[in-house]
């Protein structure tokens, strides 16, 4: 590397540590520079947006999430983390509808279904039917679903230890507001948009 590149490199890192104050370390910084580079290269104008790479990205991480999760809820017999997630919602409340339910995880109905038979069969769950719908039925957590969703906690808290193990507490502060701040944008603007196409979405998404 000659002294005018070297200039450059420095120039860049100088710039990128005003730029992210926050999460200054070398790799994001290496991965930032050579994103840029590429997509300056001439037959590179397909390179994925930001958008695009932070999608991947946090696809990735998910993935990883369920891998954990599995292997933290295996032994207290839940098989997933959508039976864990069942569960906890089902804490906060004295009972909910299937439907309720299935939407609150964003799941496929027939899928949901299959989530709810497994608890049920477990024990983890009951179901009966609605006093003020005949058509509907509702599913509450008995004590041993309730016991086992408490129980599997402190393994669940394990599973985020390992899944943020790269960043400092400031680091997982600011996360934790920018994922907050996400959960509620999609939170607030999905419901009305389940049955739209992407680009509807995409279009009632604000700002």
């Amino acid at each position: 590397m000659n002294g005018e590149n070297l200039v450059e490199l420095v120039n860049a890192y100088d710039a990128y540590c005003k730029e992210n104050p926050e999460a200054i370390d070398l790799g994001s910084f290496c991965l930032h520079y050579l994103n840029k580079q590429l997509i300056a290269q001439e037959g590179w104008e397909n390179i994925p947006s930001h958008d695009g790479m932070l999608g991947y990205l946090f696809g990735r991480l998910t993935r990883y999430s369920t891998v954990y999760a599995r292997k933290a809820l295996s032994e207290l017999e839940l098989g997933s983390l959508e039976e864990f997630g069942y569960l906890g919602s089902l804490t906060e409340v004295a009972s909910m509808k299937k439907s309720e339910l299935i939407q609150a995880h964003l799941s496929e109905f027939t899928s949901g279904i299959e989530v709810i038979k497994r608890l049920i069969n477990k024990g983890f769950i009951e179901e009966f039917p609605d006093p003020d719908d005949k058509r509907s039925r509702r599913v509450r957590l008995t004590e041993a679903g309730s016991k086992v969703f408490f129980d599997s906690i402190p393994r669940m808290e394990k599973v985020g230890k390992i899944m943020f193990t790269p960043f400092t507490p400031k680091e997982k502060q600011s996360l934790f507001e920018l994922f907050h701040r996400a959960v509620e944008v999609h939170d607030r603007t999905y419901p009305p948009l389940r049955n739209k196409s992407l680009e509807e979405i995409e279009q009632g998404m604000p700002g």
